[in-house]
């Protein structure tokens, strides 16, 4: 732990961020951060998942300000995020990417938007892509239906949203204030007393659907989700995921099965799963016959998704790391 930082009066929020291997992108996110730090507004813990570049000690070296928690081993983004959050004495946590960057009075519109309704547990801002241009960052819940809808690849041509509790058909973020079933993780405010009534981030979720999984269970105690495009963030996209790779193309479909399992009927979660498999074979088979592009990546991260799908354990002892 960073020891330089001492707060004897705790800010309104804590924003948490998870690294691993951020060095590239951290300094520009904390920088982006430090505007309302100095304001007193917030402080910033940066949950480190052991990184072997040099991510940590750019933190130590530049940031005194920021508290450093290595974690010690890549626990992933919620088990992470836990860590980051742990002994936290403000209001609100403001889960936060390294690729992301802060917008000014960002933060502040969130924090007024749960203010403002104590119905509100968690609210998310609009997110802006590289080049500035709005993003779609609310989504419906993960269904088995909705599954078979993506794992049919239909989502590109009619992608459904949930916002003020009606189903939409939506490719760019709502003008206004709304309620919505889930929000981008890569910035997403949550009350701190919520948060440790939730027992925080589901730690078995390695990557992926640990934010969605966290929305529902906050609407299940009574709570709204809200997104508010008066707050913009800027997201960068992923940058520590190679595209295709194992880690990442397995961990969406083992987590999306998890989701599944987790919250829905047996039955149907289960036919879900098997056409979610199904299309995946069909994917690997495309790859074999058609794609040359990243064909490797495309069929080893296919091949493991299948598997973490199909053999017990087998995402948890080969793919995930320990």
């Amino acid at each position: 732990m960073n020891s330089n930082v001492s707060n004897s009066i705790s800010p309104r929020v804590r924003v948490v961020i998870v690294t691993f291997n951020a060095e590239e992108i951290i300094a520009d996110c904390l920088n982006s951060l430090k505007p309302d730090f100095d304001s007193g507004l917030l402080e910033v813990v940066v949950a480190d998942n052991n990184s072997s570049d040099q991510t940590a000690n750019l933190i130590l070296q530049k940031f005194a300000w920021v508290e450093l928690r290595r974690t010690g081993a890549n626990l992933g983004f919620g088990a992470g995020n836990n860590i980051g959050a742990e002994g936290c004495r403000s209001d609100f946590l403001y889960f936060f990417n390294p690729d992301a960057r802060n917008r000014s009075n960002s933060i502040q519109r969130l924090v007024s938007v749960l203010d403002d309704n104590r119905k509100v547990g968690i609210a998310g801002p609009l997110v802006l892509d590289e080049d500035g241009k709005p993003t779609l960052s609310t989504y419906c819940f993960i269904t088995p239906f909705q599954a078979v809808w993506i794992a049919l690849g239909l989502q590109h041509l009619i992608p459904f949203n949930r916002i003020n509790g009606m189903l939409e058909i939506r490719k760019s973020p709502p003008p206004v204030q709304v309620s919505c079933d889930r929000l981008l993780g890569a910035a997403m405010l949550i009350r701190n007393d919520l948060f440790i009534t939730l027992e925080g981030f589901d730690n078995n979720i390695f990557l992926y659907s640990e934010e969605e999984d966290l929305c529902l269970r906050c609407q299940k105690e009574g709570f709204e989700v809200k997104f508010d495009p008066s707050a913009e963030v800027t997201h960068l996209g992923s940058k520590t995921i190679v595209p295709f790779s194992v880690l990442g193309t397995a961990s969406a479909s083992w987590s999306l099965g998890y989701f599944l399992k987790k919250h829905y009927n047996a039955i149907t979660s289960r036919v879900a799963i098997f056409i979610w498999v199904l299309m995946l074979i069909v994917k690997l088979i495309v790859t074999i016959l058609f794609i040359r592009n990243n064909r490797h990546n495309r069929l080893q991260g296919y091949r493991a998704a299948i598997l973490a799908l199909t053999v017990p354990e087998y995402y948890e002892r080969r793919v995930k790391p320990h």
